[in-house]
């Protein structure tokens, strides 16, 4: 009879491949963007995040391919984005891209972080009226 640990190795083993361990990092990548924006500390969200990186982590300990964090950061990074043109809600989606923007840029400590964080600013302010106009234009085309 096989035991619980013999099977959750065999699971590692099959699924120890780029495209799942990627799609496993990309939940990692999720749920600190969560506990970032999170109104309560976001502590759950860091111990899912935490829980997912162990696993991502007994993944890699089992892979037989070669490859390196850029192609699992790029892989993951391809499952988070959206594309936004061709989504129906295009204009909240580019507005809250440039919201995460300005997030990541006012949280930067260098020297030109200010600048940086200006321009994402100014970026996101002209992104939120689109949002209704966009609206509007798919509404009128759904009559």
């Amino acid at each position: 009879m096989e035991s619980d640990s013999d099977f959750h190795e065999a699971f590692l083993k099959s699924n120890a491949n780029l495209e799942f361990i990627s799609l496993q990092f990309a939940d990692v990548i999720r749920d600190l963007m969560r506990a970032a924006v999170a109104s309560d500390g976001g502590a759950a969200a860091v111990s899912r995040a935490a829980r997912q990186m162990k696993f991502v982590v007994d993944l890699l300990s089992q892979t037989e391919e070669k490859f390196g964090f850029h192609h699992i950061f790029q892989r993951a990074i391809s499952d988070i984005n959206i594309d936004a043109f061709n989504h129906p809600e295009r204009d909240a989606l580019i507005a809250a891209q440039d919201a995460v923007k300005y997030l990541v840029e006012s949280s930067c400590h260098d020297a030109a972080a200010r600048g940086r964080a200006s321009r994402r600013l100014a970026e996101f302010y002209r992104a939120i009226p689109m949002i209704e106009d966009g609206r509007l234009t798919y509404e009128l085309k759904k009559r």
